[in-house]
């Protein structure tokens, strides 16, 4: 309740200064806060990414929770938390209040008159959803200059609210970017390793089958692997969502990826047709990344063991031997799924690893029996 007085540790997110010189806040693993020197006492300096613990009162500030009349101790550094990717609608809804959160391409409605240093933008998302971007004060370095009408910003900031009415509040200039226009997941693919990209397609595989951090996405070009960063915050996608997928080329295991990826879901769309590939165009990995279809293959062996992840070796109806990979127990496959001698058209995603070619398929129904 209001009036508790309270300790909590965290890493601080945005320090004294950007907001004020006696506001700050700090985050844990369950969420943030805002934090406030009583105007009456003695304010010190807070940086951004310092372990600390804080002892003060719980009240509020325009109806946002805050942490009151707080003193500070320094524990070391910590990691800043990576920003929790966001919509409009989940900014409105004030779930991660008082968190590091970003939303990407949010297009500039308006921007207000005068001259004051604080100052609220109105900001909409893709999904048309429109929300609150304030510029706290002179600390962040913000002005009504920085930011143009009709342009689209990757936006981060702290949310926050006033009057019931929620906020992303960026700490710096460096917490609006230009959204980068997407390009085609073959022109994704031809960027060297480290390239900040954007890309839309439609979701092959969502995230589960493979893992709660992967998933594919393909449009009229290619496909490609998406990975969320182990150290943010990855959240669904669905098979069917066309969504735009911002992060930075990278590879794993030799197969590239648009890694530390930012996902915006678009809307629904139909998951594209398996291509139907030969045992030749399989091994040159011509297609890696899309949704794909091995027909006619024997099944030659398969491990021991009791792992969720496997390698099974089948036979192509030409002779080639080749690789159909269980990325894991997400997919409902197991070893029993799969019988030495039998035929079956083997459809998934055309993957590799360490330069060898794998078909991963994403369920059991990718499985046909001949």
């Amino acid at each position: 309740p209001i009036g508790t007085k309270v300790a909590a540790e965290g890493v601080v997110t945005v320090g004294t200064g950007p907001f004020g010189t006696r506001v700050f806040y700090v985050q844990d693993a369950s969420s943030g806060i805002m934090a406030f020197f009583n105007p009456s006492g003695t304010a010190v300096t807070v940086n951004l990414g310092a372990s600390i613990r804080v002892v003060g009162t719980v009240n509020q500030f325009g109806g946002e929770l805050e942490i009151d009349s707080v003193a500070v101790s320094v524990l070391g550094t910590g990691t800043v938390p990576t920003p929790r990717a966001l919509s409009g609608a989940q900014i409105n809804a004030r779930t991660f209040e008082g968190e590091l959160a970003r939303v990407s391409d949010a297009e500039i409605i308006s921007v207000p008159g005068g001259t004051g240093a604080s100052f609220n933008v109105a900001a909409r998302d893709l999904a048309g959803t429109d929300f609150t971007i304030r510029v706290a004060g002179a600390g962040t370095g913000l002005t009504r200059s920085s930011f143009v009408v009709g342009r689209r910003y990757n936006a981060t900031g702290i949310l926050g609210s006033f009057s019931g009415v929620a906020q992303l509040k960026p700490r710096a200039t460096t917490d609006l970017e230009a959204a980068s226009a997407a390009i085609s997941i073959a022109e994704v693919k031809a960027r060297p390793i480290g390239t900040k990209v954007t890309a839309e397609g439609v979701v092959t595989v969502g995230t589960g089958p493979f893992g709660t951090r992967v998933f594919y996405l393909q449009d009229a070009s290619g496909g490609i692997m998406a990975f969320f960063n182990p150290s943010g915050t990855a959240v669904t996608v669905d098979l069917g969502a066309r969504v735009r997928a911002a992060g930075t080329v990278n590879q794993f295991g030799g197969e590239l990826e648009i890694d530390s990826v930012a996902v915006t879901v678009l809307g629904t769309a139909t998951v594209p047709t398996p291509r139907t590939v030969t045992a030749a165009q399989m091994i040159a990995r011509t297609f890696e990344g899309e949704l794909a279809k091995l027909e006619n293959a024997t099944v030659t062996s398969v491990p021991g063991g009791t792992g969720s992840s496997f390698n099974v070796t089948v036979t192509a109806s030409t002779g080639e031997s080749l690789t159909v990979r269980v990325a894991g127990s997400g997919t409902g496959l197991t070893r029993s799924s799969f019988q030495v001698g039998a035929r079956y058209d083997f459809v998934g995603i055309l993957g590799s690893f360490s330069a060898t070619a794998q078909l991963k398929p994403r369920s059991t129904a990718d499985l046909i029996q001949l």
